[in-house]
């Protein structure tokens, strides 16, 4: 990295051009570390540095190939799960009538999202449903990757989120627990009947939230659901996440 940012640069650029290194910057790094996983891959501080002080360069689109390396991966076979057909719903368990407002942002591998307000009702939720067709005797493995963006200083087990496949919770963790860290949780089973399965990742509040609270976001890094046709798992299901093993090594 000091390489990168420091005299390999200056050796290849600085005799033709003044330099500029955006990137080591403390006040532009903090600011890039506050916000969502989304407009940081999309370099979206750096465009609108540009923007604010040389605007006619973005005529020119840099990189020459305008396309992020995101969009360059070939990931057609490596079994991450496409974001191209979720749903999305919000609301609360305990008033079907309350409308619950999020943010959703949707990428074609990932996703981030969260409340669009600090006033919540314990109950209150917004979530994420994917679609899988499984067959019955097979045996099947989901790996979600999961990270919470939240603040240290606020209160504990406000909110959590949760792994529901058909309706039953296989996994929850408060944000407050095993925050800014990429959880993940490998859940394999051995499916019982042939069905589409309905698999919702869930924020829920679980008190009363107000004074502008922050609540946090989630950022799905990948998921991959596809079927294990080496591997057989027994009827009772497997799940295992990285904070669980943290947590076993730490004792």
């Amino acid at each position: 990295m000091p390489a990168w940012l420091g005299a390999s640069v200056l050796v290849d650029n600085d005799i033709l051009c003044d330099t500029y290194l955006l990137f080591n910057v403390r006040k532009i790094l903090a600011f890039g570390l506050s916000i969502p996983e989304y407009w940081r891959i999309h370099d979206t501080i750096y465009y609108e540095i540009i923007n604010r002080l040389w605007p006619s360069l973005l005529q020119y689109r840099m990189p020459n190939d305008g396309r992020q390396i995101y969009a360059l991966l070939d990931r057609e076979n490596t079994g991450y799960t496409s974001f191209k057909e979720v749903k999305t719903n919000s609301g609360s368990i305990y008033n079907k009538k309350r409308e619950v407002k999020a943010h959703y942002e949707i990428r074609d591998y990932g996703a981030c999202f969260g409340f669009s307000s600090n006033d919540l009702n314990k109950g209150d939720y917004c979530e994420l449903i994917f679609n899988n067709n499984i067959v019955k005797g097979r045996s099947y493995y989901y790996e979600f990757n999961l990270l919470t963006i939240y603040h240290h200083f606020t209160p504990k087990n406000i909110v959590s989120y949760s792994i529901i496949i058909d309706d039953d919770i296989v996994y929850s963790l408060s944000f407050d627990v095993f925050n800014e860290r990429t959880n993940q949780i490998i859940y394999c089973f051995c499916a019982k009947k042939t069905m589409q399965q309905a698999i919702k990742i869930r924020l829920s509040v679980n008190e009363n939230i107000s004074n502008g609270i922050y609540n946090g976001e989630l950022t799905i890094k990948s998921l991959s659901f596809r079927d294990e046709p080496i591997k057989h798992f027994d009827d009772k299901a497997i799940i295992e996440s990285t904070h669980n093993r943290y947590t076993k090594i730490s004792q």
